[in-house]
């Protein structure tokens, strides 16, 4: 029971990775903005930067566990 739970919550964590992942690499910038300076537009660059390398190792991890569960799914085993 515990590991249908776990993998579920796997499934799951792995979808909403590449749905946020789909989010932040397909932002559009805003444009026309009233006082936006480069400043800004720079700090938002750098901001989404570290956000999207945080999520990609998230998620980096999540897709290697993933992965592994399948790969002992296909041998027949109860547990990776």
């Amino acid at each position: 029971m515990v590991h249908a739970e776990w993998d579920n919550w796997l499934f799951e964590e792995t979808s909403r990775c590449k749905q946020a992942l789909f989010v932040l690499n397909n932002r559009k910038p805003p444009t026309g903005s009233v006082g936006q300076n480069s400043a800004s537009e720079g700090d938002d660059k750098g901001e989404r930067s570290q956000v999207t390398k945080w999520l990609s190792e998230y998620c980096d991890s999540c897709n290697r566990e993933r992965s592994e569960f399948d790969a002992g799914r296909r041998l027949g085993l109860a547990f990776p």
